[in-house]
């Protein structure tokens, strides 16, 4: 947030993956590879005492993200 502050102040710049705040725009930064992308990954050991929680959790933020998910213009649809 203090990124996109500045940012939006006129004193810098900033790549941030957070929503846009501060009027500031969103945009797809596009790489000679394609799109610049920001995967999520979530491991944990099996045999955790708490496996189940964080199982749930994991499942929890992936539904959320997929709910949240934008898709900018130039930008291909996963």
């Amino acid at each position: 947030m203090f990124a996109q502050a500045l940012a939006a102040a006129g004193r810098g710049v900033c790549l941030v993956t957070d929503h846009a705040r501060f009027d500031l725009t969103e945009l797809v930064v596009n790489a000679p590879e394609g799109a610049l992308t920001v995967p999520l990954y979530a491991g944990w050991d099996r045999s955790h005492y708490a496996c189940d929680a964080i199982r749930s959790y994991v499942e929890g933020l992936r539904a959320y993200c997929e709910e949240r998910l934008e898709v900018f213009p130039g930008m291909a649809t996963p």
